[in-house]
């Protein structure tokens, strides 16, 4: 039997959260990252985020909104809060 070690799991930071105005995602092997509103409606796409690091205007009314985060182990969603 060759199991090898578990597959690392994917670490993402959202900051900060609540937020004014912009939200950055950081985090290692980032493809791109998408914004929904709650009805599921995308609002952006964000690509080349290969850099590790993107910084999202998200819209100008309050609200809680969904980073749909792709990365190369798979997706992660993390909701973000506009004051």
């Amino acid at each position: 039997d060759t199991e090898g070690p578990p597959p690392a799991r994917f670490s993402v930071a959202v900051y900060p959260n609540p937020t004014t105005e912009r939200v950055v995602v950081e985090g290692e092997r980032l493809d791109h990252v998408d914004l929904y509103d709650l009805l599921g409606r995308r609002l952006a796409q964000i690509d080349g985020a290969a850099a590790g690091r993107v910084s999202i205007a998200l819209p100008a009314t309050p609200g809680v909104y969904v980073l749909r985060i792709a990365h190369a182990d798979g997706v992660t969603t993390r909701r973000v809060t506009r004051r």
